[in-house]
């Protein structure tokens, strides 16, 4: 039972690191030429768990986008700036230190209180 569970597990994986590298990195390269730039930040993440290396890859080329606020601990979005009917992209707690593709983005501070 524990060998087929095994199994199944391991053929799920593979599916997944293919789709990350046959789908995923090509999509990835087509959204950081188009204006819209925040799916590709976020189909970057959903891929990083099944292709690790080659997200890294991509993400050498993109921009470092740090934040620090005062005081520290506000919550950091953004989306592309054309872009007003998509969603805020969350990028973490300030200060944030993160890599975006080029491009012109809006971004969002909140902290409650």
């Amino acid at each position: 039972m524990a060998l087929a569970g095994f199994g199944i597990w391991q053929t799920v994986q593979m599916r997944r690191a293919r789709w990350a590298r046959l789908e995923a990195i090509p999509e990835i390269e087509r959204l950081n030429l188009s204006g819209r730039t925040m799916y590709a930040v976020r189909l970057a993440r959903d891929a990083e768990r099944y292709a690790p290396e080659e997200v890294a890859q991509l993400r050498i080329g993109w921009l470092s986008f740090g934040l620090v606020t005062d005081p520290a601990g506000a919550q950091i979005e953004a989306r592309n700036y054309n872009d007003m009917a998509a969603p805020w992209e969350p990028l973490g707690l300030s200060p944030v230190h993160t890599r975006l593709p080029f491009g012109y983005y809006r971004v969002r501070v909140t902290k409650p209180g």
